[in-house]
């Protein structure tokens, strides 16, 4: 019995044996490989700069011409105290007159004054006088010197109106051609700035400047400021 015990013992061992030979193992669920280590970064490299563009070579300055030279700096503006042009005071018929220093003025044997201006194309004549005529008189008299524009046509000077205290002031413009008082060949492009002064103690001034445009346009400022420079004198 002892016998039939261990061969039923192997014939069993044999038969687990047979069957675990004959059936597949289980074989362990294959896990995903393990990833590759990553390579190693390599250190950043900074590039070199490249060389610098060589600087380009400095052009020669273009010539200027006369006609395209920048115009110059004007200079700073001056203060009223050195801007007041110096000025002469002068006396006809009671009013006082203020004429710029560079005029000169020379009296006259009626009481009056006389100055004589060079301008770029002729000359600049001013004369000072008590006037012996009406102011309406007088300005016939100036109107009476200029071509009129067109035949039958009458002379209309340009009139303006000043007051300084007492005193008025009409000031006649007149631009042409004018025929000189004491005659002799027209002058074209004349002009004429003639004022009349009333209200002084001695009755109406006549001021009478005379001369070419261009000349006139050159001494204009100062003519302007004489014209109304009048006051009574005390």
């Amino acid at each position: 019995m002892t016998h039939r015990w261990i061969c039923s013992a192997f014939s069993l061992a044999a038969l687990v044996i047979a069957m675990g030979c004959d059936s597949p193992a289980t074989e362990p669920t294959p896990s995903a490989p393990p990833e590759a280590p990553a390579p190693p970064a390599e250190p950043l490299r900074a590039e070199p700069a490249p060389p610098p563009a060589p600087a380009p070579e400095p052009s020669p300055a273009p010539a200027i011409s006369p006609a395209t030279e920048p115009p110059p700096t004007p200079p700073p503006p001056v203060s009223d105290a050195t801007s007041e042009r110096p000025v002469v005071p002068v006396e006809v018929g009671g009013i006082i007159l203020s004429l710029p220093g560079a005029w000169n003025p020379a009296p006259t044997g009626e009481g009056g004054m006389r100055c004589q201006l060079a301008g770029v194309d002729g000359t600049v004549a001013v004369s000072i006088s008590r006037a012996t005529d009406s102011p309406a008189a007088i300005s016939h008299t100036w109107a009476s010197r200029f071509v009129p524009p067109a035949p039958g046509a009458s002379v209309t000077p340009l009139i303006e109106q000043a007051a300084n205290g007492p005193l008025s002031i009409s000031i006649a413009r007149f631009s042409g051609t004018s025929t000189p008082p004491g005659g002799g060949a027209p002058q074209p492009n004349w002009r004429l700035w003639g004022a009349i002064i009333e209200g002084g103690p001695e009755g109406p001034v006549v001021i009478e400047v005379t001369g070419p445009t261009t000349a006139m346009q050159q001494h204009g400022d100062d003519i302007d400021a004489f014209l109304v420079s009048a006051t009574a004198a005390p």
